[in-house]
C-alpha cells in the first residue's frame, strides 16, 4: 500500500424491500469480505410488514446511505399517523438516511 492512502472497502445495497432473507445474506456477506462500510441506496420500504426488521439490522450493521421513492413518507414529511404506526427503531433508522 502507498504511504498515506488507506484503501476502503464498501457494500453497496439497493431495492432491499423488505426482503429480509436475501438482506441477511448479504450483510453476513459482506462482514466475511470485512468491507468497511455498508451502503443502501434506496428502496428499503415494501408493505411494512418487515420493515422493523429490515430498520434493525441495517441499524445493528451500522449501515448508511440514501432513500428512494419507495422510502420517502418514512424519511421526510412524516406524517402524524405515519408516526404513531412505526416504532422508533424504523423512524430513526429511515429518518438517517438522505436525500
Amino acid at each position: 500500500m502507498t504511504q498515506g492512502i488507506r484503501l476502503v472497502k464498501l457494500g453497496i445495497l439497493t431495492d432491499i424491500h423488505e426482503h429480509i432473507g436475501p438482506l441477511d445474506a448479504a450483510l453476513a456477506h459482506s462482514s466475511s469480505e470485512n468491507v468497511d462500510q455498508v451502503i443502501v441506496i434506496g428502496d428499503l420500504f415494501e408493505t411494512g410488514e418487515q420493515i422493523e426488521e429490515t430498520c434493525q439490522r441495517l441499524a445493528d450493521a451500522k449501515v448508511v446511505g440514501v432513500w428512494d421513492n419507495h422510502d420517502y413518507g418514512l424519511c421526510r414529511e412524516v406524517d402524524d399517523e405515519t408516526l404513531a404506526s412505526y416504532s422508533d427503531t424504523v423512524l430513526n433508522f429511515m429518518g438517517s438516511l438522505q436525500p
